[in-house]
């Protein structure tokens, strides 16, 4: 088994909660225009364009209701709907669920290591106002049980456990913190195909036996851990919206431009002629690339880190991709693991 199987099994779990409907339903509300509303005091899709743009799956719809007098003054934003005390609540809960479920995978090392929580917590970077549920009242708490164990049992949490305490109790947390939200915003500016010279250099510029190496391989293990937990997430919210994950093969892939692999893990760059539900892919979003036959064959989970759409006369409209692998434990800086 594995970090994504085990997330898989809890994703028909989502779907069996009484919650789910519900959700479904007000995120739908608003992200699309029924043909009554569009334009008018009842179109809600302003809101939901706002909060996707967060990536920060329902805490972005909490953060737009939370900073709408701020978003307002931006004179590029119409007049930010108000949410009801019901529906601000609908999707406190469904957050709820998700930091959670983070809480409980993290414990194991926060225990040891108290001060690398802000960094795992993938929603650290963000001001809200945070609320507290009754877990019970929501969910049973028994179907996050195989994927919290799965989480605690894995080689990077073991990796980290096995650092000195001594030594990663001396980082503060600002460190790890910084560390972390610096190293992933560095490879996504570096893009899905490369990895930053400083980073390649580490792997053989450092003796494994020092104290600089040891604090290295931590702070890129925590780095990955966030990663991990985000898209854990991601694929729990995507499991509220649909029952399945949007898939690119033979139907709708006009080029694989790109495909290569690197330090960091492996990147993929697709030409797709959308058929209709790559229209709803977002940025963070998780997709499946299956497609070519052995041994060229592609079959990866990806995480989408760029999206271009043009049209031309040849193909009519067309969308660039640009995707990051993730792993069977949802790693998609896998690389730096191997290289340690």
């Amino acid at each position: 088994m594995s970090l994504k199987s085990d997330t898989f099994i809890l994703c028909k779990k989502i779907w069996e909660l009484k919650i789910r409907e519900p959700i479904k339903k007000l995120i739908r509300e608003l992200n699309i225009s029924s043909g009554t509303s569009i334009g008018g005091e009842r179109d809600r899709s302003n809101f939901g364009y706002i909060a996707r743009q967060q990536i920060a799956q329902f805490l972005g719809y909490i953060i737009v209701d939370e900073k709408r007098a701020e978003i307002e003054k931006s004179p590029y934003t119409r007049v930010v709907p108000i949410l009801s005390e019901k529906e601000i609540e609908l999707l406190r809960k469904a957050h709820f669920i998700l930091e959670y479920l983070d809480g409980r995978c993290t414990s194991i090392v926060t225990a040891v290591i108290p001060n690398s929580g802000k960094a795992l917590d993938p929603y650290s970077q963000f001001s809200y106002s945070k609320r507290d549920f009754n877990i019970a009242e929501i969910v049973d708490q028994n179907i996050f049980t195989l994927l919290i164990s799965a989480f605690h049992s894995s080689d990077i949490v073991q990796n980290i456990l096995s650092i000195s305490p001594e030594l990663s109790k001396k980082i503060p947390a600002s460190e790890y913190f910084g560390a972390a939200f610096s190293f992933i915003k560095r490879l996504e500016r570096c893009g899905v195909h490369d990895t930053p010279e400083d980073f390649k250099e580490i792997k053989y510029t450092i003796t494994r036996d020092s104290a600089e190496y040891l604090v290295q391989k931590l702070l890129f293990s925590v780095m990955c851990l966030r990663k991990i937990l985000t898209n854990i997430n991601q694929l729990l919210h995507q499991a509220f919206l649909s029952d399945k994950l949007i898939v690119f093969n033979e139907d709708n892939i006009v080029d694989i431009v790109k495909y290569n692999h690197h330090h960091a893990g492996e990147g993929i760059t697709l030409l797709i002629q959308p058929l209709g539900n790559e229209f709803l892919v977002d940025l963070g979003d998780i997709v499946l690339v299956k497609c070519g036959t052995d041994p060229h064959k592609l079959d990866k989970l990806c995480m989408v880190e760029g999206i271009s759409t043009s049209f031309n006369n040849e193909f009519g409209t067309t969308q660039v991709y640009k995707l990051r692998v993730i792993d069977d434990n949802l790693n998609p800086f896998f690389g730096f693991l191997d290289s340690y």
